[in-house]
């Protein structure tokens, strides 16, 4: 399994489109070998403070 963790230095995740990070986790599913990608929206592994998103 892999961790791909998303940092912002200023902003928040909540607040930012999700377009960018949806685009990235299309693109993580494609590699070879992904089986399944976790959305940190959906899981809701963002931080409270909305500066970090976590997906698997």
């Amino acid at each position: 399994m892999a961790t791909y963790l998303y940092r912002l230095a200023q902003g928040s995740f909540r607040q930012s489109s999700k377009a960018a990070i949806e685009s990235t986790l299309d693109a993580l599913k494609k590699l070879p070998g992904v089986t399944s990608v976790t959305d940190p929206y959906q899981t809701n592994q963002v931080a409270p403070n909305g500066s970090l998103a976590l997906a698997t």
